[in-house]
């Protein structure tokens, strides 16, 4: 119900139910990591008047720790989320986070939304590119997340390494692509990403 935005049967259902708030459901690729509950399903599907319904009720927007803020699909529930106390940088050790996250997507204008709502540009977190494909090679194959393209490392990489990495517009090509990397590139140098720091990542890495 929360992932079809349906605000009515949600309602219904907890108001019937309220530990359902709480509980933890299986959303495509983050039922590997335990599920989502209902505050972030409605950000990761882009139902803001839903979240709000959702939060009001008592939803949690940090029950995820920053899923909810990670998965967010536009800018009103990125507001929504950060005006209700979550937080926009990564955990301390983290493998991902809100602005790494964006910047692996190419979602160019959500950059700069949390940019301009105080993102750190140099927050590290703690990954590696294991490789993967934004798009299907054959019909038969489903899409793969970019979430399953980082793995946990024991050293940082920070967006800018993340937005020239990431498969889903990549280093390689600058001026194709989606079209959107340059310009995220440019809002994180402005907001004041390190680049030497950027650079030497690179290098280390090959790219």
């Amino acid at each position: 119900a929360v992932k079809a935005g349906d605000l009515d049967l949600v309602a219904e259902l907890v108001g019937h139910t309220p530990e359902l708030l709480t509980t933890r459901f299986a959303v495509d690729f983050w039922d590997a990591h335990g599920g989502l509950a209902p505050v972030a399903i409605a950000s990761r599907y882009g139902h803001a008047d839903l979240m709000s319904f959702l939060i009001e009720a008592g939803g949690d927007p940090s029950a995820d720790g920053d899923g909810a803020l990670i998965t967010a699909r536009n800018t009103a529930a990125i507001d929504l989320l950060l005006d209700h106390g979550a937080l926009i940088d990564p955990h301390p050790n983290a493998p991902c986070g809100p602005l790494a996250f964006q910047c692996e997507l190419q979602n160019a204008h959500l950059v700069a939304h949390l940019l301009d709502r105080r993102a750190d540009p140099n927050a590290p977190v703690w990954s590696e590119f294991r490789g993967g494909h934004p798009v299907p090679t054959n019909p038969d194959q489903g899409w793969e997340s970019p979430a399953l393209w980082l793995t946990a490392s024991k050293r940082p990489i920070w967006p800018i390494h993340i937005a020239l990495g990431t498969p889903f517009g990549g280093w390689r090509n600058l001026e194709g692509g989606y079209g959107f990397l340059p310009r995220i590139v440019q809002s994180l140098v402005d907001a004041g990403a390190d680049v030497r720091s950027a650079r030497a990542v690179l290098v280390e890495d090959g790219l």
